[in-house]
């Protein structure tokens, strides 16, 4: 096929045609934007860009906290022009919890410390109301859970399932009347998503049973949230027994409250829960995992035995004991663990329970009547493993509740 003795010249003509309007189009852009041919400008936005999205990955509290070249749990006292009248009011914390003396200098290649260097104070929300509790005197179980203020679903699968007050008192009762106890959600602050404050101030005037702190709701603010919950349940309702758990377990509520009735632990200071002992009491020093504590916030290598935070259980006596020292032993970001660096403090030793289960497995009916907590409970398991419980009683009555606690 051919094209004729006139079509090379015709095609140089456009490209030539082609390549002046591209240079021309391109003279006329570097005229508009003079900086558009930085690369290195350009090289290094896209790694800010990079950067920024590691950051959004963090919490809140621990942006700030790098914003300012400050580590977590310090809390130190920001400089007034810093400060916010939206900062103030979302986390006093941040300015005012306690912290090493900055001016004590090391002795002997140890860290001092001040007299008191947390106060509990400032983890209570003054612009929140707290929910109420039973007579002081008469509260049985108090079970503080932990949750994330978009855990709306999760809340509401607990409160018509294992944290409704008739499946809890459906096993036994103090003679004519139920058992005494109560359910309550720790939360903490969310200032980014004003929509979803207001469907929690809602949630909270419809149930009544839920504590919010004035500290960031962050993963590593989690020690700020259970020591929040500690506190009020000391001032505020007293109860003989304290059970700490997350939302995304399953709390066998009819057996506690029987084993409580019938087998009141037999010492005052009593702490029990899964304990973890051995090689896993080692601190992580690598600041990129989630679990990582800086020796700043903990010197010693390795944590005292604790107990899991899927579930743990104190007496009122080694609650009161735990809390007198938080004023001198600095909050690190792992819960479980600084809760039992407190009770190594006061020398309450955990009493480990095969009774808490960290994992969900295919267990039976009859399994229920020794389980007391289970984790990574699905929501849509709730409700079936609420009705084994209830059957355990009737389906099983050749195997005994097991009274001991371990």
């Amino acid at each position: 096929m051919s094209y004729g003795k006139g079509f090379p010249a015709r095609m140089m003509r456009h490209f030539l045609v082609l390549v002046l309007f591209s240079l021309g189009t391109f003279m006329f852009t570097i005229s508009l934007y003079p900086g558009s041919l930085d690369v290195s400008v350009q090289t290094e936005n896209m790694a800010g860009d990079r950067r920024s999205d590691v950051v959004k990955n963090k919490g809140i509290y621990e942006r700030q906290m790098e914003k300012r070249g400050e580590r977590f749990a310090r809390g130190i006292k920001l400089q007034p022009e810093e400060e916010s009248p939206r900062e103030y009011q979302v986390g006093r914390s941040l300015k005012k919890a306690g912290s090493r003396n900055p001016e004590s200098q090391p002795a002997e290649g140890k860290r001092s410390y001040t007299d008191a260097v947390f106060d509990l104070d400032i983890l209570e929300d003054p612009f929140s109301d707290n929910p109420s509790c039973p007579d002081k005197s008469e509260l049985l179980l108090l079970i503080l859970v932990t949750s994330a203020p978009g855990n709306v679903d999760r809340r509401k699968a607990i409160r018509s399932t294992w944290g409704n007050k008739k499946a809890g008192d459906s096993w036994r009762k103090y003679g004519d009347r139920p058992a005494p106890w109560k359910i309550v959600f720790l939360l903490g602050k969310t200032p980014e998503n004003p929509s979803l404050n207001f469907l929690l101030e809602k949630e909270s005037r419809e149930h009544e049973d839920m504590l919010f702190g004035d500290y960031i709701d962050s993963y590593r603010n989690l020690t700020l949230k259970v020591l929040h919950g500690f506190k009020w349940a000391r001032d505020e309702c007293e109860p003989e027994f304290l059970l700490k758990t997350d939302d995304d377990c399953f709390i066998n509520t009819p057996l506690f409250l029987k084993m409580l009735q019938e087998h009141r632990p037999y010492k005052s200071d009593f702490y029990t829960g899964s304990v973890f002992e051995g090689s896993k009491l080692a601190v992580i020093r690598d600041p990129r995992s989630k679990w990582h504590v800086s020796e700043e916030d903990h010197l010693s290598d390795f944590y005292a035995p604790y107990a899991s935070g899927i579930g743990y259980m104190v007496s009122k006596p080694a609650l009161e004991k735990m809390l007198d020292v938080v004023k001198l032993v600095p909050p690190f970001p792992i819960e479980d663990a600084y809760i039992g660096t407190l009770a190594n403090k006061v020398g309450v030793v955990p009493m480990d329970s095969g009774r808490f289960s960290k994992h969900h497995g295919m267990w039976r009916t009859c399994n229920y009547l020794y389980l007391l907590v289970v984790h990574h409970v699905p929501i849509e398991d709730l409700p079936v493993t609420m009705q084994k419980v209830r059957d355990a009683p009737l389906q099983c009555r050749g195997s005994a509740v097991h009274g001991m606690w371990d």
